[in-house]
């Protein structure tokens, strides 16, 4: 990704010479992941965009996929040329297309998962106070838009073919954010700002599931208060129920996509750092190809986002399920019909 590896733009080995075989898995594994996320987010944006009942919290679930089937649409097709092309990176306009997008699509994702902890927590721990309009909800989805690609256009200022050279002085070109010192000090800042924004989204999100757990329990108390069969065992104990459906489909589902997004962009950050002080000039062609593995990681958080919607939302799966079949049914009776000759024209 080019705009959190511009540290590490060259693989950890810059001593080898230039070995395809080694990018190939990052090649498959990229080529699988745009197809799935593209599938999967053109699901969401239907599914959350007309079909759900029409809430802010499913708008901006809506627009998060907006933002990750751009990436899967441009971002990882113009990596996978990154990645083919690696040492031969000629194109200026490709090479800031290719940050400018992925940086703004990045930013956009995770301030969009910020939002959504924020009404998550309007909603839900302060329920009697003023609630989001849908204007407002879609004034701040499109203020969220327009941020993140502003803040993405320095990468396409600065982001050019950097030339560099491998062993036995043959000169390469690879694209990359050359622009030091300045850029190992964007690269810390960005980490230190992701860890802000994951820090304030925990936080919430734990006010979220103790005033769940509090409403679920205090709700089963008043229940059982005239409920005879409680005297005697009957029911279930409020503290049984507690621990069981405390959260809803929908604050479960932004939970666990908030915690992919995190798992998806620090094994980058790690790698990264690592590669920024340790040296690996005789590193083995395994490390090379964990090296472009790893760093492709980012694309999980645009891509398994509609996975995690499918596994914890039982009514999105209905909703695919259906979608699916009317698909295939309505491509059966095309076929037919296609069969189906009038008998005059074969006389």
């Amino acid at each position: 990704m080019l705009s959190l590896n511009e540290a590490t733009m060259e693989p950890p080995n810059k001593n080898t010479q230039d070995t395809f075989y080694y990018r190939i898995p990052a090649l498959v594994f990229l080529g699988l992941m745009s197809a799935l996320g593209i599938f999967g987010n053109a699901s969401a944006i239907y599914i959350y965009g007309f079909r759900f009942k029409q809430s802010n919290v499913h708008l901006l679930i809506t627009m998060l996929a907006v933002s990750d089937i751009i990436s899967c649409l441009f971002c990882i097709p113009m990596e996978m040329y990154r990645v083919f092309a690696f040492y031969n990176y000629s194109s200026i306009a490709a090479c800031k297309a290719e940050g400018f997008f992925i940086f703004a699509c990045y930013i956009c994702s995770v301030l969009m998962l910020l939002t959504i902890s924020v009404e998550r927590y309007v909603k839900v721990c302060r329920s009697t106070g003023t609630q989001a309009s849908r204007k407002m909800a879609k004034i701040l989805a499109g203020a969220v838009f327009f941020v993140s690609f502003l803040l993405a256009v320095p990468i396409a200022v600065f982001a050019k073919p950097q030339t560099y050279m491998l062993h036995g002085g043959r000169s390469v070109q690879i694209c990359s954010y050359h622009y030091e010192p300045e850029q190992w000090s964007c690269l810390v800042s960005l980490f230190v700002f992701l860890l802000c924004v994951f820090g304030v989204m925990s936080a919430l999100y734990w006010r979220v599931i103790k005033t769940t757990r509090s409403h679920v329990t205090w709700s089963q108390q008043r229940r059982t208060q005239f409920n005879a069969d409680a005297i005697n065992g009957r029911t279930q104990t409020p503290k049984s129920v507690a621990k069981k459906n405390i959260l809803s489909k929908t604050n479960r589902t932004v939970i666990w996509i908030s915690a992919v997004y995190a798992a998806s962009c620090i094994p980058v950050f790690i790698v990264a750092g690592v590669s920024k002080f340790v040296t690996l000039l005789k590193a083995e062609n395994s490390l090379d190809i964990l090296f472009f593995l790893v760093m492709q990681s980012w694309t999980l958080n645009c891509t398994l986002n509609p996975i995690v919607y499918g596994v914890l939302n039982s009514t999105f799966r209905a909703e695919i399920c259906g979608l699916l079949k009317r698909s295939l049914l309505r491509g059966n009776s095309s076929s037919v019909e296609s069969n189906q000759t009038d008998p005059s024209e074969s006389v």
